[in-house]
Formats: C-alpha cells, structure tokens, sequence
C-alpha cells in the first residue's frame, strides 16, 4: 500500500467527541450534519479529526524530534446531511473517508511530508486506472497556509476545470482566455468529481492544543501539522462511472474483487463427465 511505504500508522478517533472550549480553532460549522445534536455545544459530530489528532500527539509523553515525523490514518463512517443527495455513492448522507494526520519538526519538512503525499495520492489514483488533477483550493473553516483538491475526471463530476494544453496547468478563473502559469491560449475543459482535499496547517492546531516536541537542544516547541482525506466511496463510484459501459461494470485492477472468473458447466453437461472439477 502506498500508506504504508511512508510509514504511516493506524488510529482511531470517535466519531463524536467533545468541542474544546473556548473554541479558538474554527468558526462553528456552518453545514448541517446528521446524527446526535446537543443545545449545549458540548458534542459534536466530527467529519475531520485535526482537533482529535492533535490532541492526542498532545498526549505523548517526552516526545523527541528523533521520533518525527510521525503520520496517523484511519478509515471512518461520516454522516452529513445531504440535501441533494444522487448518483448513489457520488452525493450521500453516509460515507467512508480516508483521513491521514502528519507531525513534523519544522514547517520545511512538513511541506516535504506535504508533497511526499501529494505524490503517493497520485500514485493510487494512477493505480486506479484515473485521471487525476490536483488544483489549488480554499482550506475554508480547517484553515491552513496551503491546501490542494485532489479531481477526478468523470461525466457525473460537478465541477468544470480548464486544463492548459501546454503545461498542464490547471486555471481556477473559468473565464481566463490565457493560461495563468504559461499564457498559453489552448484549453481542455474537464468535468471532475472532488474526491480528497489536503491541508498545510503549520501550527494551527498544535499550539492552541499545546501538541509540542522537545527538538535537539531540548526546547518545547509546536509540531507542524498538515492532514489529507480521500472520500472512498466516491473514489469507488467514479472507478466505476469511468471504467463502466451500458452492459457492464468493470473495475480497476487494483479493487477488482477477482482478476479472474471461471463459470464452469454444469456436471451433468455430457461434455463435462470425462473431466475432474477442482
């Protein structure tokens, strides 16, 4: 697995925890989510884990900068509530998220584990026989110092981009009539399906949750965070929507669940009586 070659570790958060008070991270949550509600602000039903991530590096004893970086992913069940809910998997009220927390010594190396992943995300989507295009994008109320999409090129995407022929460059201005990176005047537009959104947060965390590492000359100071999240279900769905015709579904390679399958005859086929079935 790609995770795996970068050392990454499995974790588990709960998927309703507890706000930290005073809320000095992120504006409240404008999107409605569904499952248990409390007037008391005191829970919450969690789509991302930065808080819970950090605050659980917080927990670590005596951490040393010989332990960094240190990578965190765990696969969960999140519920929103939908309100134009299509397309089955595409657009629901329940799916299955891929999130990846990373901890590093210094804002330099975490913009390395930054594109360490960036590069592994390509891979997998390369692997699944997808088109993938990673644009810059708003790290709204999570926050951040940079933060990417991760599209998929798909006939039921909801999204339109603008791919310069040239270089490749993606334009987020839809009505720029040359390319902002080589100003080339040749485009492709390419319907898309968002399916991963990473984040750079530096210390945006990690200092209010005083989520801290003793570095070389044994001084305390913030880990530099960045977390990455791959919506699974959407990323099954899309497979099938690209790779799939009228009469047939066909999967990617890498998540078919048989490369092969043998639908023998029956036994009793006249043909078959002189051959041993394994």
């Amino acid at each position: 697995m790609k995770l795996s070659r970068i050392s990454c570790q499995v974790f588990r958060t709960n998927l309703v925890s507890k706000l930290f008070q005073p809320l000095t991270l992120a504006p409240p949550n404008s999107e409605k989510v569904v499952g248990p509600r409390d007037d008391s602000q005191l829970s919450k039903n969690q789509k991302t884990h930065e808080e819970s991530a950090a605050d659980l590096m917080a927990s670590v004893p005596q951490l040393s900068h010989n332990q960094l970086p240190i990578f965190l992913y765990q696969y969960s069940t999140k519920f929103r509530d939908e309100m134009r809910p299509r397309c089955g998997l595409i657009r629901s009220r329940e799916f299955l998220m891929k999130d990846l927390y990373a901890f590093d010594e210094s804002l330099d190396l975490a913009k390395q584990t930054y594109d360490r992943v960036s590069a592994a995300y390509l891979k997998i989507f390369n692997e699944l026989q997808l088109e993938a295009i990673r644009i810059e994008a708003d790290g709204g109320e999570i926050g951040g110092l940079a933060s990417h999409e991760f599209h998929v090129a798909c006939d039921v995407g909801e999204d339109t981009l603008l791919v310069c022929k040239t270089c490749s460059h993606v334009n987020v201005n839809p009505i720029s009539s040359a390319c902002e990176l080589c100003n080339g005047t040749g485009h492709r537009k390419v319907t898309t399906l968002e399916v991963g959104h990473t984040f750079l947060l530096g210390d945006r965390y990690s200092t209010p949750l005083s989520a801290v590492f003793a570095d070389s000359n044994n001084v305390q100071q913030p880990l530099s965070m960045s977390s990455y999240g791959l919506g699974l279900s959407r990323i099954l769905a899309a497979s099938v929507e690209c790779l799939s015709t009228d009469l047939c579904i066909s999967w990617p390679t890498a998540i078919a669940p048989y490369k092969i399958v043998i639908i023998p005859a029956k036994v009793r086929f006249p043909k078959m009586q002189n051959f041993n079935l394994l």
